[in-house]
């Protein structure tokens, strides 16, 4: 972590349409499409249950963190429902969660991907909630990640403190370039929908590229940059301010908090991606560096 000042250390469209022609069909159980003339409406339904179980070793003499021997025993990581597809030109995709949200097993229920999106130009204009374009691990599906859990730079760790980063409202935009490349760019505010609604604004930008050395092999680059600001103290749970944030033991252990801003200062993160895969064997590298804005204090 580096410092910065006397600091340191990180609408789904409600589309109305009416016709008295349309038909319907259903495809494996999968698909579904609806022609409402001259509109076309399809849907996939999805989603996904993760189930743990752990067993806890508490240490009495740990220097920092503790976990109580009473988060023993079975819980759901996650249960979401998910429905993607269509209106016409559009895209369009809603996902629901319920899940335990931290140590002490406390539930939430959330949105998880909220939003619509359209073609244009080169790229994919998306208005709603999704994850920022961040590092490599952060935006793989947790259906997909190599490990449990993800690291330390991802909104597990380095987003982490004070407000949660991890699924943003704002404006996004997409796209892919050189047939081997992607890039993306938003611009958001700090919330989740319930939490206040004015905690704080961000933008961020990501650049990634994987050319292919072989039928089996390729090596991956990436960087991403977010700035994001908050807008000060507020009454809910989460401080106003932001920074970053170590867990460890799993999704039910201890956590420590490694910094945060000042009020109405900002956080700035630089991350790079490295990966690289031939045939079965994958490497997956990330480094990200935060400042952590103090105010004018020093």
């Amino acid at each position: 972590m580096k410092g910065r000042s006397s600091g340191a250390v990180a609408v789904l469209l409600l589309a109305t349409v009416s016709s008295t022609a349309w038909s319907a069909a259903e495809d494996a159980g999968r698909d579904i499409n609806i022609q409402l003339k001259p509109v076309t409406v399809s849907a996939k339904l999805g989603g996904r249950i993760h189930f743990d179980g752990s067993l806890v070793d508490v240490d009495e003499d740990a220097a920092f963190g503790s976990v109580s021997s009473e988060n023993d025993g079975f819980f759901f990581r996650r249960i979401r429902l998910m429905v993607k597809g269509k209106v016409g030109s559009w895209e369009y995709r809603l996902g629901v969660e319920g899940a335990p949200s931290n140590a002490t097993g406390s539930s939430r229920n959330t949105f998880q991907d909220v939003y619509l999106a359209h073609e244009l130009g080169p790229g994919q204009l998306i208005f709603g909630q999704r994850r920022p374009f961040r590092g490599m691990e952060e935006l793989t599906s947790s259906n997909d990640v190599t490990m449990m859990e993800r690291p330390f730079a991802s909104a597990a760790g380095v987003f982490a403190g004070g407000r949660s980063r991890e699924f943003q409202l704002g404006v996004f935009y997409k796209g892919t370039f050189l047939q081997r490349g992607t890039y993306g760019f938003g611009a958001y505010s700090l919330r989740r929908e319930n939490t206040p609604s004015t905690p704080g604004t961000g933008a961020n930008g990501r650049l990634s590229y994987a050319p292919r050395l072989g039928a089996r092999s390729m090596l991956h680059f990436g960087v991403s940059y977010s700035i994001e600001k908050p807008d000060g103290l507020n009454n809910d749970d989460d401080a106003g301010e932001l920074g970053t944030r170590a867990v460890y033991a799993g999704r039910r252990g201890p956590n420590i908090v490694l910094g945060t801003t000042a009020e109405f200062d900002d956080a700035n993160t630089l991350g790079l991606e490295f990966a690289a895969q031939s045939g079965p064997l994958s490497l997956q590298s990330e480094y990200m560096s935060q400042t952590l804005g103090q105010g004018d204090s020093g």
